[in-house]
């Protein structure tokens, strides 16, 4: 698969919203890659809400962002990582990588949300490796 752009609508239901990506690579050693991500009010497109929405600022983890269950992926896959070769171009060098065979890897923000106010979300991914694996993106 090559690098894809997703972009959906969000209604906010509460005043603090929570983006989660969640990667699970199944049995054949797939790779997510996830990059460009962007969390703006439609009223205000130009004012990113998230922290370090590309990865730029990071180094081995992604700064900003929480992480949990990746020591499931021990046995099989690493559990997510910041990458600096392969990503997207459209605004630096540097995005997240999971690979998690044995379980489930999350990747998390939350930002402050006003209730009833539309919000847009997007991002690009690429996977590697095969189609058995699951990438999910999820708000609330």
């Amino acid at each position: 698969m090559s690098w894809t752009q997703f972009s959906f609508n969000y209604t906010a239901t509460n005043s603090i919203s929570t983006l989660t990506f969640t990667i699970h690579g199944g049995p054949a050693g797939e790779v997510s890659y996830l990059d460009d991500v962007s969390f703006v009010s439609r009223n205000a497109s130009s004012i990113q809400l998230l922290q370090n929405p590309s990865f730029e600022n990071s180094t081995t983890v992604p700064s900003g962002w929480v992480t949990w269950c990746a020591s499931s992926c021990s046995s099989i896959g690493d559990g997510g990582n910041i990458i600096s070769s392969g990503c997207h171009s459209g605004s630096g060098n540097t995005c997240y990588s999971g690979r998690c065979n044995t379980g489930y890897d999350f990747l998390g923000q939350s930002v402050a949300t006003t209730i009833g106010n539309s919000y847009i979300i997007s991002f690009w991914l690429m996977k590697t490796g095969g189609g058995a694996g699951v990438f999910y993106a999820d708000i609330n």
